[in-house]
């Protein structure tokens, strides 16, 4: 058997874009809805990360964005739980021009996975636990750049990932799916796929996104929502369950401002579920 050997092009690696620079340009693509841009750009970002890590790509950090360029009485640097005067790297991104949530038309159901006696005092005729789901849509941008080591490439890679994801996401609220539902499931399984890719390199390694509680619940309620669309109940209250968890650790712990838009976004995305919680124990 001969084998045709495929001259592949040179390519000079050391004028390969930072990844940091290339995840901040793809965040403009997702804010202004261009998902298969956002898409093409963040998988050729995980490539540039990938040969970093294999030492078979140098890339040098850009003019203007360094270590040294995060300002101690800038808004990204605030007290977080594991240090009073730590600086954030990454943060979600927000644009004066896009709300924060994508209100959707989806109502979704629960089952009642918090409450064992929940059932018997209220008897099976009662009416599901539902929430109107709401997607926390802000990507993440990185505010330092730093030469890509194996740790900054890390987390990279899951800034990068979770992007990917949240695009995946997005792209399968568009209309012209709506029509097309095998083409639609097929963006919300690509979408859990990185998810989980994301979420165990953060098991991994901590990376601190501004607000921690608000990054977990942008992450449990993307969860649960796309197993609740391919029709996995189970997965769907246990996600339901942990987003109230956290919702109620937020709010008895004080972590971070109970009153930002995003914060109250969750809250009232979760509150018809914690309604019925409190309605059914005092019953």
């Amino acid at each position: 058997m001969q084998y045709t050997v495929v001259q592949l092009p040179n390519v000079n690696l050391s004028t390969m874009m930072h990844p940091a620079e290339q995840i901040n340009n793809s965040i403009l693509q997702i804010v202004n809805g261009e998902y298969d841009e956002a898409i093409i750009s963040l998988t050729a970002t995980l490539k540039t990360v990938q040969l970093a890590m294999s030492g078979d790509a140098k890339v040098s950090i850009p003019v203007g964005l360094n270590d040294d360029e995060c300002p101690k009485e800038s808004d990204h640097c605030k007290p977080s739980s594991s240090s009073s005067s730590a600086c954030y790297e990454y943060e979600f991104f927000s644009s004066a021009g896009t709300p924060s949530f994508l209100k959707t038309s989806d109502l979704i159901s629960v089952q009642n996975f918090f409450c064992s006696a929940c059932d018997d005092i209220m008897g099976e005729a009662h009416s599901p636990m539902q929430m109107q789901f709401k997607l926390f849509r802000e990507p993440i941008k990185v505010l330092v750049c730093k030469p890509l080591v194996v740790n900054v490439c890390k987390e990279l890679a899951y800034v990068t990932i979770y992007n990917l994801a949240l695009s995946h996401h997005l792209k399968s609220f568009e209309t012209g799916l709506l029509t097309r539902p095998d083409s639609r499931r097929a963006y919300l399984k690509k979408a859990l796929v990185l998810y989980g890719h994301s979420q165990l390199i953060l098991r991994e390694r901590e990376v601190n996104i501004g607000n921690g509680t608000i990054h977990s619940m942008a992450i449990i309620s993307s969860l649960l929502h796309i197993h609740y669309k391919l029709g996995d109940s189970q997965n769907t209250g246990a996600c339901a369950q942990c987003l109230i968890s956290n919702m109620i650790y937020a709010i008895y712990s004080a972590e971070g401002d109970i009153t930002s838009n995003s914060m109250e976004g969750f809250l009232d995305m979760i509150l018809p579920l914690i309604s019925n919680i409190v309605t059914a124990e005092a019953a």
